[in-house]
């Protein structure tokens, strides 16, 4: 039994150029030079080029050059065999960032002459991750294995003949207890801050009041004798929020403050604000810091001082994500020799 066809063959054409224009995945046409033949209109909305712009230029212009050679190489396979390719390359925006691609190139038959289909979408956040927990993992083992060396060598040496030594023996002893409370507090922060991530979906929020909590952070606080600790914050300032979440956002914010602060003042700060939002503002008098030290402030394992410093970089990375999660924003001023505000601004919790 035949089967007539509901539509003709150009009622057809428009259907597949309408399902092609208007999918997510960037699909165009080159011939075996390279050159762009068509491009569907999602490059116009995924890279800022009219599609105009494209047709007729050459698609390695767009390329990253580092990754031309892979791209070239799997367009001559793909030509030559038939056999369809994949690669991921990195392509220019027309505002000139660049976007990594995932791509699968095909060989089509265009009336006797052979064209390359190429589709690809945006996988650009997911190699940021990527790259993102390569490094974590990379930076993680560095500060594990250096307290671990140092561990091993005291061992070694208290074994060859230190621990008969009183004095030799209790500075060693005195050295493995230093490395393991750092092994410990190390793996504290990275636990902390891998439950911040794991719970992101299940969180739980509720109304937390902000001054106790404010007070109990000030009080917790070892600054200097040089160093005055003021709390200003009205009662009955309630924030929506998980308050273990945020009490250890807000004391690693206190803890970096008295780091960086010799004389002066921290003051920790709370105020409701006509929009519905809550603002939180630690701010101290400390050593601040220059423009392109404060871009990094958030980054994982990014150290304001020197890496052999007792702080492992993880403090406002733990602190950032505990923000991100809370559905809040965190904005920070710095200027050295003057001080830093970080300031955090959560949704007010409403009371019945």
């Amino acid at each position: 039994m035949q089967h007539s066809s509901l539509v003709g063959s150009s009622e057809l054409g428009d259907i597949h150029r309408l399902i092609v224009d208007n999918i997510t995945e960037l699909v165009a046409l080159v011939d075996n030079e390279g050159t762009v033949l068509y491009a569907s209109a999602a490059h116009e909305q995924k890279l800022g080029y009219a599609v105009d712009e494209l047709i007729g230029g050459s698609l390695s212009s767009l390329i990253h050059p580092e990754d031309l050679e892979q791209v070239g190489e799997a367009l001559e396979v793909c030509a030559a065999e038939g056999r369809a390719q994949l690669s991921e390359f990195r392509i220019r925006h027309r505002d000139g960032r660049w976007l990594v691609l995932d791509g699968a190139l095909t060989t089509v038959d265009a009336g006797g002459s052979e064209l390359l289909l190429v589709t690809a979408r945006d996988v650009t956040e997911r190699a940021r991750r990527e790259r993102a927990e390569r490094e974590f993992v990379a930076n993680a083992a560095h500060e594990l294995l250096t307290p671990l060396a140092a561990m091993n060598a005291a061992i070694d040496v208290l074994q060859a003949g230190a621990k008969e030594i009183p004095a030799e023996r209790d500075a060693f002893l005195a050295d493995l207890e230093r490395e393991i409370d750092r092994l410990g507090r190390l793996a504290h922060a990275l636990l902390v801050l891998a439950r911040v991530q794991a719970t992101q979906d299940a969180l739980h929020l509720h109304p937390v009041e902000l001054s106790p909590l404010v007070h109990e952070v000030a009080q917790s606080l070892c600054a200097g004798a040089e160093v005055d600790v003021n709390v200003i914050c009205d009662e009955e300032i309630p924030v929506l929020a998980q308050r273990e979440l945020l009490e250890r956002a807000l004391a690693n914010l206190a803890e970096n403050a008295v780091a960086h602060t010799k004389r002066g003042c921290i003051v920790l700060a709370a105020r409701s604000r006509p929009d519905g939002r809550v603002e939180i503002e630690v701010r101290d008098t400390g050593s601040g810091m220059p423009p392109d030290k404060r871009e990094r402030a958030f980054e994982r394992f990014y150290r304001m001082g020197a890496r052999g410093s007792e702080g492992f970089g993880l403090g406002l990375a733990i602190v950032h994500e505990v923000v991100r999660v809370l559905d809040g924003e965190i904005e920070i001023e710095s200027e050295p020799g003057v001080g830093t505000a970080v300031r955090l601004t959560l949704p007010a919790a409403t009371t019945t």
